[in-house]
């Protein structure tokens, strides 16, 4: 008898414990980040940041990044939601794959918030944070019937446009260039703006993969085929999604004739280096910064408001579904960056340094010198020659582990702690800040850097 006492009071204890322990998320103050990996400085900085800022406010934060490997992340949450956490935020390496895991993370009453990616197909998603991506699009097109003053053209008088969406696959592409097409359509359609390609829908106006080089082949194609030029046919604007579109097109039109003076409205997005240094050089007229930092900010503000039983903020409930129902949703307003308020927006905030987007146009006393230039988009160390007509010779460069060069499928450096040393056939030339490559006198262009990394000063030998 005092056996079966003994393991009804067990049993009671144990349940008591396993009650205790699901309510925990109730009280607890644990708050569990997942990001998708800290490779990339944004979700290394988003994840860092959250953290600090929850700890500040007193609460005890767990936070863990996957590598970019969906099951590594299962693995995190599942470890965050057995230590009852309280919250969970996460930006899914994944959109279809929490489903399962964030089954109990609801059968718990942890409160999930999907960061700037949203989770798909879970009804444990309660709250969604990103930036207004429709929106995106709809201040680029005000941008630019703004700048060329709408009121003042008809059909008579139209203004002459061509189009760069992102990668039609994405879906974010689709978003931007339907808040675009929300503020040009009824001007297409009235003639009074014309495309002359005709190349209007996300389809043909789609850039895969969101490629620089894409962009620049179409805008090539297109200045071809309609006879665009600084002294031929006119070209008013063109519209481009992002930041990595709008470079191809800069390049296709800086390399047709078009200059400062000349070049037609290109939009952007992304603040990305090299296209604010155009913004600087009056190429490019504008691009759309979504400061992570905004986002970061308001995550943390509505995991505070969770944590003490208040109702967090939202702005909206009608266009995010993410499969399982419309999700309560803040969407952080993007802001137009141009030549006029560049420095108070980047510079001043901190997001970049002036040397971050320092453009170099005399480099006279860098001959025989190796110069770091960091911040150039290609390369880390430059290794000067020789001043030539066409800007300056250098004769070795410093990567990281590889460059490919277009044009020159063989040209791979992966050798030699990354110094190329250049032959009679080839060379770099910086000229107004650019880096240009010639092989046997023909200038080419730099598909990508792979596995980019600062280099010290090199010995040439």
């Amino acid at each position: 008898m005092k056996k079966v006492f003994a393991i009804i009071c067990l049993f009671l204890c144990v349940t008591l414990f396993a009650c205790a322990g699901g309510n925990g998320s109730k009280t607890s103050k644990l708050v569990g980040i997942s990001m998708p990996t800290e490779n990339l400085e944004r979700w290394k900085l988003n994840g860092q940041d959250m953290k600090a800022q929850l700890e500040k406010s007193g609460y005890t934060v767990d936070l863990a990044f996957a590598d970019n490997d969906v099951y590594t992340q299962i693995s995190q949450i599942k470890m965050m939601i057995e230590k009852d956490c309280r919250v969970l935020v996460i930006a899914p390496v994944d959109f279809y794959s929490l489903t399962d895991v964030l089954k109990s993370a609801k059968e718990k009453g942890i409160t999930v918030i999907s960061h700037d990616r949203l989770i798909m197909e879970s009804d444990a998603v309660s709250y969604y944070i990103t930036f207004n991506r429709y929106k995106i699009g709809i201040v680029q097109a005000e941008y630019i019937l703004d700048r060329l003053n709408i009121k003042k053209h008809s059909k008579k008088n139209p203004i002459f446009m061509e189009f760069f969406a992102g990668d039609y696959r994405d879906s974010s592409a689709n978003t931007f260039f339907d808040g675009a097409m929300e503020v040009l359509k009824p001007y297409i359609d009235k003639g009074i703006i014309v495309c002359p390609s005709g190349q209007t829908s996300i389809q043909q106006c789609s850039t895969p993969e969101w490629s620089t080089e894409e962009a620049q082949k179409r805008m090539k194609n297109m200045i071809v085929l309609n006879g665009y030029g600084p002294k031929n046919r006119r070209l008013d604007a063109v519209y481009c999604t992002n930041d990595s579109t709008a470079l191809g097109v800069t390049n296709a039109l800086l390399e047709a004739g078009y200059t400062a003076d000349n070049i037609p409205i290109i939009t952007g997005q992304d603040c990305d280096i090299a296209n604010v240094r155009n913004l600087i050089k009056g190429t490019q007229s504008m691009t759309v910064i979504m400061d992570t930092k905004d986002t970061v900010s308001m995550t943390v503000k509505m995991v505070d408001a969770i944590m003490k039983g208040k109702k967090p903020e939202v702005n909206d409930k009608k266009n995010y579904n993410n499969g399982s129902g419309f999700m309560q949703s803040y969407l952080c307003d993007p802001t137009i960056v141009t030549k006029e308020n560049y420095k108070s927006i980047l510079i001043d905030s901190g997001y970049y340094t002036e040397n971050d987007l320092m453009i170099i146009n005399d480099y006279s006393d860098l001959i025989g010198k190796c110069i770091i230039v960091d911040n150039n988009w290609a390369g880390a160390g430059y290794y000067f020659k020789e001043r030539q007509k066409d800007g300056y010779l250098i004769e070795a460069i410093t990567f990281g582990s590889g460059v490919y060069i277009a044009g020159t499928e063989d040209f791979v450096c992966k050798e030699n702690n990354g110094v190329i040393n250049i032959d009679g056939s080839r060379k770099f030339v910086l000229k107004d800040g650019d880096l240009r490559f010639f092989f046997n006198g023909k200038e080419q262009y730099i598909v990508f850097i792979e596995d980019w990394e600062e280099q010290g000063p090199v010995t040439v030998k």
